[in-house]
């Protein structure tokens, strides 16, 4: 994933985003939360970045995060 990462910059945005997404899935079934929360960011997947906060219990990252989404968020 880090190598297709640096392959693909944001500016290619539809595959960088792929990438994050499958990368992000990745480090969430290894229990990685914090750190899929962050590649999820990377990708603008800001829905799945605050599920993996939450699920890091990074408190202070997850609800800033649902508040910039809206009200929409269920949890």
């Amino acid at each position: 994933y880090t190598e297709a990462l640096s392959v693909y910059s944001p500016t290619i945005s539809k595959r960088h985003s792929d990438i994050c997404i499958e990368y992000g899935d990745h480090l969430a079934n290894t229990s990685d939360w914090a750190q899929a929360a962050a590649v999820y960011l990377l990708g603008n997947t800001t829905r799945q970045a605050v599920s993996a906060f939450v699920q890091a219990k990074e408190w202070r990252m997850a609800p800033v995060l649902a508040a910039a989404l809206g009200s929409g968020f269920d949890t």
